[in-house]
């Protein structure tokens, strides 16, 4: 009976779990709603390319996920994308379209157009664009959360 009652329990529990977790997550946006909301308030953009079957993109996630100092930097003074290097979606971005890539390794034509001049380009990779949209650091690899942070308030400071 004890049992029952914890497997009825569960579900509950779980679903409580995951509310509270999602009030600590990064708000990340797509391109397009960047775009639209760099029309109104414009910021740095701060984008993280990786893949589905990046190993080293999971574990920069879970970082950023505990790292509460660089969250809630990312959502106050940043837009913050979490891009798929390997989309199928056409992008817009500074109003330029990008078409997703029809070369056998599958990196989206945004992915190459911002790795510069990297042919394969390793992930996660950082690109961070100021509020101009124009690229201001590119970094290829794991980022310590502490690290970005000091990335980040640098760049902001120099656009001020």
């Amino acid at each position: 009976m004890k049992l029952v009652k914890h497997l009825l329990f569960l579900p509950i529990f779980l679903t409580c779990l995951s509310a509270f977790s999602q009030d600590k997550q990064v708000v990340k946006l797509s391109l397009n709603e960047v775009e639209n909301a760099m029309e109104n308030d414009e910021q740095m953009i701060v984008l993280q390319l990786s893949t589905d079957w990046c190993v080293y993109c999971k574990m920069q996630n879970r970082q950023l996920s505990k790292n509460t100092e660089l969250t809630a930097f990312l959502k106050e003074k940043t837009y913050y994308i979490n891009l798929d290097a390997e989309t199928k979606d056409t992008l817009l971005f500074n109003k330029i379209v990008y078409s997703p890539s029809s070369y056998k390794n599958g990196l989206h034509d945004f992915t190459l157009a911002v790795s510069g001049e990297h042919q394969q380009p390793t992930f996660p990779m950082w690109v961070i664009f100021n509020a101009k949209h124009e690229l201001v650091y590119r970094q290829n690899g794991l980022v310590k959360p502490k690290e970005l942070i000091v990335i980040l308030k640098t760049l902001l400071a120099s656009e001020e």
